[in-house]
């Protein structure tokens, strides 16, 4: 991972999203009012990936063939894992299995369409996958054994202020987008485990203990900026962020865990 994450930031330094000291000094961690940053708001909302990046570009592709051995990965079969990305035509959910992983099939899955080209895949195109699945659910209760799920949720689901600037809006906008598809989710699979909880055992979505780490307040001091920012001293300040509110989940939840939901609308389920 620390490879992975470092080849990145090494690929972001021909760019314009490079962080100076007065950066730091002014702002700490946020980018929003970053020079570099706000080029390329500004340059998104102005004109496609198809026009000012012509050649098709995408960096994430060479990192990950370089970082990942999606040949092993493919075939080694005590691993269930599913990455989702948007079908552009139909604007359905694609689903990629472990089977079926490579560099483009994850690439697709952060494909931001204001700032990469469609990724294309066996003549279809794909873009991020937070429009459609983010993440998808359905297939960890209905293909895995594994009885307890930990969600990470990255996005704020709640914003303390209005939204008034258009980048504000926008992306509180998209927010709220990439947020809906998992709450309707949660929403729905609550919604069939307590429909069928007299039924019996057996059900799929009984069965499951479902558990969630909040990053809180964490990300939504960071600016709207900061999920694209690629400063290797940034990456590293949230890895030790990860880790601190992993350890402080388990303190808190571990003993939940075989046993009953910590989270949300499971909570008060048993088994």
């Amino acid at each position: 991972m620390e490879q992975l994450w470092r080849r990145i930031s090494e690929q972001a330094q021909m760019g314009p999203l490079q962080t100076t000291p007065l950066d730091y000094l002014l702002h700490g961690w946020n980018r929003d009012w970053s020079p570099g940053f706000l080029l390329v708001n500004s340059l998104s909302r102005m004109a496609s990936p198809y026009q000012l990046n012509p050649g098709g570009f995408n960096p994430m592709i060479q990192v990950l063939e370089q970082s990942v051995d999606f040949e092993r990965l493919r075939h080694d079969d005590r691993l269930r894992l599913f990455v989702s990305a948007t079908h552009v035509r139909t604007g359905g959910a694609r689903l990629f299995r472990r089977e079926e992983l490579s560099a483009h099939a994850v690439a697709a899955s952060a494909c931001l369409p204001l700032l990469f080209h469609a990724i294309e895949i066996d003549g279809e195109h794909y873009w991020d996958g937070g429009y459609t699945a983010n993440p998808a659910l359905w297939p960890l209760f209905l293909e895995c054994r594994a009885r307890d799920l930990l969600l990470v949720q990255l996005t704020p689901p709640e914003r303390p202020d209005l939204p008034t600037s258009l980048p504000d809006i926008l992306d509180r906008a998209n927010e709220i987008a990439f947020n809906a598809n998992l709450a309707r989710e949660l929403e729905l699979l609550g919604m069939l485990r307590e429909g069928v909880a007299a039924v019996g055992p057996g059900l799929p979505w009984r069965r499951h203990r479902l558990h969630a780490i909040d990053t809180g307040q964490v990300t939504s001091d960071m600016g709207r900026n900061s999920r694209i920012n690629p400063d290797w001293h940034f990456l590293c300040h949230l890895r030790d962020h990860g880790r601190e509110h992993a350890e402080a989940w388990l303190q808190e939840n571990g003993g939940h865990l075989g046993r009953r939901s910590s989270t949300g609308a499971y909570k008060t389920g048993g088994r």
